[in-house]
């Protein structure tokens, strides 16, 4: 599901799992989709990570997060978290 910068700011969410995978890439999260209730935590940024995005990862502080970007320009300047 999409969420915005608004529904997070009015209902936050507490993210329960140990590991989120990022990807930037909407192909990587509906091939994710498919293996359904098996399928792992995923955000999906749809490029330049938004505020909501950051405000999502903020919230899944004891998580280990495992980004995948493209080698590009863009990719490359996504940030990362130590």
């Amino acid at each position: 599901m999409r969420l915005t910068l608004h529904q997070l700011r009015m209902y936050p969410l507490e993210v329960q799992t140990d590991q989120v995978f990022v990807t930037e890439n909407p192909a990587i999260l509906r091939a994710a989709c498919a293996l359904g209730a098996s399928a792992p935590a995923m955000v999906c940024t749809e490029g330049v990570p938004s505020a909501a995005a950051h405000r999502l990862l903020a919230g899944a502080i004891s998580a280990a997060l495992w980004w995948r970007n493209d080698f590009d320009w863009v990719g490359c300047a996504s940030p990362r978290r130590p």
